[in-house]
């Protein structure tokens, strides 16, 4: 069996160190790059796959390296993997950061770049090798088919569904094992179902219908945990509910439709992580 390569382009030697110790471990042969001019100038077998930082520096001047400077992203690692897909049109991409930039996002979610925010652990630099499959922790409420309905659409698109109920306890409190569950995956998919009735509390007849209290806790956990801006967070609506104002820019799913139509749209929103 063959290994793979994997590139890495960082210039921080620690971090550098670190995860090319990971890939190694991992059974892939690994070869760091400092900068731009270092990987575009390289000769040899074509790499599995492209890992570069963000603000990668571009390198000594040159004709290549002077066409990376312009561009319109603030860092240089877009336009060093545009250059690495012309170069090897196989390999797969990752662009990482430590700083989110939503233009860089964008151009990774349309050009089938995985897009993963620092720090990198191990489990993430399984799934980015594609060593593991995403997985997505379920948040969901008391509506028992719409979760059901979630994991089959997650299953279908090739991710696996994680639920916390069905995860062993190992002596934990409850909100012990849900950070440790939630620690252990990619993405979260939120089932959004009309559970339970709120309103002003001197206006009864207010009441409109909301999803459970835990529903929302663990969305702004995630909310928190993974940034909003990083696109790991689908909130799937399987009825009509309130929504806080709170929600706008996290990718909302229609869970009424077909599964099949569900799946696609799932692996259309989370496509960034698993390109």
């Amino acid at each position: 069996m063959n290994r793979k390569t994997v590139f890495i382009v960082e210039d921080d030697d620690y971090l550098a160190r670190s995860m090319s110790e990971e890939v190694s471990e991992l059974g892939c042969k690994c070869v760091v790059f400092g900068d731009c001019k270092r990987i575009l100038f390289h000769r040899g077998v074509p790499p599995d796959f492209v890992i570069a930082d963000l603000f990668v520096p571009l390198g000594s001047d040159g004709p290549v390296v002077r066409g990376l400077a312009q561009t319109r992203y603030a860092g240089k690692g877009v336009s060093l993997l545009r250059e690495a897909r012309r170069k090897w049109p196989k390999s797969r991409l990752i662009l990482m950061t430590g700083l989110p930039s939503e233009d860089a996002h964008e151009w990774c979610k349309q050009n089938q770049v995985a897009y993963v925010l620092k720090p990198i652990g191990r489990d993430a630099i399984e799934r980015m090798l594609q060593l593991r499959r995403l997985r997505a922790f379920v948040v969901h409420g008391r509506n028992t088919k719409a979760r059901a309905k979630a994991v089959a659409a997650l299953k279908a698109a090739g991710i696996d569904p994680v639920v916390l109920m069905k995860q062993s306890n190992r002596g934990q409190t409850v909100i012990e094992k849900f950070e440790r569950i939630a620690d252990s995956c990619d993405c979260a998919v939120v089932v959004w179902s009309p559970d339970d009735f709120g309103g002003l509390a001197r206006a009864p007849r207010s009441n409109e219908s909301r999803v459970r209290q835990n529903v929302l806790f663990e969305l702004g956990y995630f909310y928190g945990a993974l940034r909003r801006r990083s696109g790991r967070v689908v909130v799937l609506e399987s009825g009509e509910t309130e929504i806080p104002s709170d929600l706008a820019g996290i990718a909302r799913l229609d869970a009424t439709k077909p599964l099949d139509d569900i799946a696609a749209e799932l692996r259309n929103e989370l496509r960034h992580l698993i390109a």
